[in-house]
Parts: structure tokens; C-alpha cells; sequence
């Protein structure tokens, strides 16, 4: 359907895109397929089948870790959109649902910047997940107030996350944060308390 437009550019690229429309073929559930053929599509200047490809694979997937493409931040923001989409598609499937959803919209929201919806999509998770994943998502709700300088304001969800899940990493990692906090505000004692809390916890931490 390309070809019409100019495609390929190069030649390689059509060996590129075949051996890429055949793995799907194959594996028509293989969302890393997809990936790969937004990246070329969008360096080629096929914006339209960058952004079909892209949705479809966050519609497949949207486990944030599992995608590399991600750590192009220029990728991200070209494309934030359709990722945001397929993210919202992908709380419906049985795969996947409304919990792995609302912590990738979070954190697709973070790399973007977009903090207060970031913050809002936590609060989602918060509602629909269980003690732990309400410990992470206070984790994280604590992180980002931290990120826009509100370190009095992150205490409260820091201290929650230690009360739900003390020995988990979310809770283990909001004392370190707590620290951090203190140790801005020149609190330096309990900082070094709070640092010598989360070393007990989890020793190897540099």
C-alpha cells in the first residue's frame, strides 16, 4: 500500500519491511513487529503507517519495559499519541486490562512531561489495584511531586506506601525518597535515619 507513495526509499528497506510484514504473519500477536516498523516508517517520513503501527502494538502490549523503541525520546513525542491510544485500547483485553493500562498511561505521561496527567493516571491505578499496587502507585504519586519540587508535598505518599507494603521494593524505595527530601530541606539527621532504614532493607543499593 506504500509503494503508491514512493516507498521504498532504499532498497533495503523493502527486504526490511517483508521480512517484518512475514514475522507478523507468523506471529500475528508479536507486538516487537510492530515496533520495528513504526521506527522505519517515521525515519522514512510514513507518518500515517508509523502511527497504525505504533497503536497496534501498545494495543498488543503495554508493558512499558518491553519496548526499547521508548528510549528514543524523539520517537515518543512524535508519537505519544497513538501510544496513548493503544494503551487505552489495551485495558480491555483479557491480556493485559485496566491495571497494566493505567501504569503505562502513567508512565508514558511522565516520559512526556505531562505531570498532572501522570499523577491522575496513578490515582487510577491507586482505585483499581490491590494494598501493593496502591503502594506503588504512591510511590510513584511521591516521585513526581518530588519531580515538580513539592518535596513536602511527596511525605504523605511516601509514608503510605511504607505503611502498605513496608517490605516490598515501593515500600523499601519511598524511604530512600523520604531521605532525599529531607536531606534537600536540611533535615540531614532524619535524612541519614531514613538512608540507613532503606540500607537495612536493601543492602546493595549504591
Amino acid at each position: 500500500s506504500v509503494r503508491s507513495t514512493g516507498w521504498p526509499p532504499v532498497p533495503e528497506d523493502a527486504v526490511s519491511v517483508a521480512a517484518a510484514l512475514k514475522a507478523l504473519e507468523l506471529e500475528p500477536e508479536y507486538f516487537f513487529s510492530h515496533d520495528f516498523l513504526a521506527r522505519l516508517y517515521l525515519a522514512r517520513g510514513f507518518t500515517a503507517e508509523a502511527i497504525r503501527e505504533i497503536r497496534e502494538s501498545f494495543a498488543l502490549w503495554p508493558r512499558i519495559e518491553a519496548h526499547p523503541i521508548l528510549e528514543d525520546p524523539d520517537l515518543v513525542g512524535k508519537l505519544a499519541e497513538p501510544i496513548l491510544e493503544g494503551i487505552e485500547r489495551s485495558a480491555s483485553s483479557p491480556y493485559t486490562g485496566r491495571v497494566m493500562a493505567a501504569r503505562a498511561r502513567g508512565r508514558i505521561l511522565e516520559k512526556l512531561g505531562r505531570l498532572a496527567e501522570a499523577i491522575a493516571a496513578y490515582d487510577e491505578l491507586r482505585r483499581i489495584g490491590h494494598a501493593e499496587i496502591s503502594a506503588e502507585c504512591d510511590l510513584e504519586l511521591g516521585k513526581l511531586e518530588q519531580q515538580r519540587g513539592r518535596d513536602a508535598e511527596s511525605f504523605p505518599y511516601f509514608e503510605r506506601a511504607v505503611g502498605a507494603a513496608p517490605t516490598t521494593a515501593y515500600g523499601i524505595w519511598a524511604l530512600y525518597y523520604m531521605g532525599l527530601a529531607r536531606s534537600r530541606q536540611g533535615e540531614h539527621r532524619e535524612a541519614a535515619a531514613l538512608f540507613r532504614r532503606h540500607l537495612e532493607q536493601a543492602p546493595d543499593s549504591l
